[in-house]
């Protein structure tokens, strides 16, 4: 099965969205995306999009 190609326009979406909820998750725990070392930046923006996958599907 193939992926669903997505439009450029669509793919910005999807990051912005993406970073959106990030920004919102941390704030929520009360930290800022620069107190995360680069594997904690994957894997919050891995869950958030697996998330908003889930939610559209």
């Amino acid at each position: 099965m193939m992926a669903a190609e997505i439009t450029p326009t669509d793919r910005q979406i999807l990051i912005k969205d993406i970073l959106e909820e990030c920004d919102h998750r941390l704030k929520d725990a009360g930290f800022e995306i620069a107190d995360l070392l680069p594997e904690g930046k994957r894997l919050l923006f891995s869950s958030v999009y697996k998330q908003l996958i889930n939610e559209h599907k």
